[in-house]
């Protein structure tokens, strides 16, 4: 009896590591890793960089530089990491689970958004006080996901946010100090009647 008990409870206990095993999610998980060279690059750069449970970066913020730092560089213009330039967004790509970008650099142009076109998990992306126009929100138009969008001092027009109707999900924009008319505002609000606009 002794016997039976002990090779009944070896039994139930490889049952349980067999179990164990299963959940452990092995190398057959296919999931989507950053690429660390990016993840370098950016904090090179001086990017702030959030992460998720998984150790993944859920969020990246590129602050513009102060007026007194800038000022002390030559032309006036301030250099990574005081501010990120249009070809510095190449490394975003490598970062699949990015859902919050927070670029805020007169040095960001329309050519620098066409990095952003392939962040489809972006919700919240700011891009207050850079140089974009209206051009640039074509690179924009397929963030399926965005919910928060914030043009705030940017160039774009009337014209432009036309582009932004098909951001389906989007809840919160913001034109302020743009060149979008009372009138275009409320052509986009007729489009997008779920979507808070602030002007």
């Amino acid at each position: 009896m002794k016997y039976l008990w002990y090779s009944g409870c070896y039994g139930l206990l490889l049952l349980a590591s067999g179990m164990l095993a299963g959940c452990s999610g092995g190398d057959d998980v296919d999931v989507p890793v950053d690429n660390a060279e990016d993840v370098s690059a950016l904090r090179n750069l001086g990017a702030k960089l959030e992460f998720n449970e998984a150790g993944r970066v859920k969020r990246v913020v590129f602050s513009a530089p102060r007026a007194e730092d800038a000022a002390s560089m030559p032309n006036g213009e301030a250099a990574s990491p005081l501010g990120v330039s249009d070809d510095d967004l190449k490394h975003l790509a490598g970062l699949p689970g990015l859902s919050v970008l927070e670029l805020w650099s007169p040095r960001i142009t329309d050519a620098g958004l066409v990095h952003l076109a392939k962040l489809k998990n972006l919700t919240s992306l700011d891009l207050m006080q850079t140089r974009i126009t209206d051009n640039g929100l074509d690179h924009l138009s397929g963030l399926e996901r965005l919910k928060t969008l914030n043009l705030y001092g940017t160039l774009v027009s009337d014209d432009g946010i036309e582009k932004l109707a098909s951001l389906s999900h989007l809840e919160t924009l913001d034109l302020r100090q743009t060149k979008v008319t009372e009138q275009g505002c409320e052509k986009l609000k007729r489009k997008m009647p779920n979507t808070d606009i602030i002007r």
